[in-house]
């Protein structure tokens, strides 16, 4: 798949671009991304040379650029793809730094979020959680036939999946807050917060999406 880079403008700041593959990424680890600092509910995925978050280490770049903005600043996110398209989202920077977390799920190594490497194909920058439940579903059901063939789906899987990732993006909220220096800048924090809910809703919401999307298929 194509590499993803983004772009952001906002009023009174500098452009900023920045590459989403993590290989590009100058391996810097703040303070605030180390395991020792706060630990990680994920730990037990990987081995103990990982010492610290891959997604923190990814996100720093973006974290300090929006240090001095607030939630309802307005700026323009420009996605590019690679291979030619664009994407333009005019927004408050809570919701484009929502969006960014999203591109970033799907350019991580981190061992919690790396099997969301297809929302790159399949994102449709929406924050409506019954869309992304759709897609979180579709995807799992695909890798769960590619895996195990002659077994049934495991739909207690996929729901430990939004508890363990719902976990793992509390513990990155924690991080953030003690690397924020700027007072007032929480677009961010609140990003992350936004995207904890939509998470949050579509595991209260598990059983009522999945039997929309039955009657939605039984119909058709």
């Amino acid at each position: 798949m194509s590499d993803i880079s983004i772009r952001l403008e906002f009023q009174g700041k500098d452009d900023f671009q920045l590459s989403l593959d993590e290989t590009k990424l100058t391996a810097q680890v703040p303070e605030w991304a180390q395991l020792s600092h706060i630990s990680c509910p994920g730990n037990h995925l990987h081995g103990p040379e990982i010492d610290y978050c891959r997604l923190s280490c990814q996100l720093q770049y973006i974290v300090s650029y929006f240090d001095d903005i607030r939630s309802f600043d307005k700026g323009t996110l420009y996605i590019y793809d690679g291979a030619g398209r664009q994407e333009k989202i005019c927004e408050d920077a809570q919701g484009i730094f929502f969006h960014i977390v999203f591109l970033l799920l799907s350019n991580t190594s981190c061992s919690v979020f790396v099997r969301d490497q297809n929302f790159r194909r399949h994102y449709r920058l929406s924050a409506d959680p019954q869309d992304i439940f759709y897609i979180y579903f579709s995807i799992f059901l695909v890798d769960s036939f590619l895996h195990t063939p002659l077994q049934a789906v495991d739909l207690e899987k996929l729901k430990n999946e939004f508890k363990l990732e719902i976990s793992v993006l509390d513990n990155l909220i924690h991080r953030l807050n003690s690397s924020t220096t700027v007072e007032g800048s929480d677009a961010s924090r609140n990003g992350l917060v936004i995207f904890e809910a939509v998470l949050k809703l579509m595991g209260r919401n598990f059983d009522k999406y999945l039997d929309e999307l039955k009657k939605e298929i039984t119909y058709k």
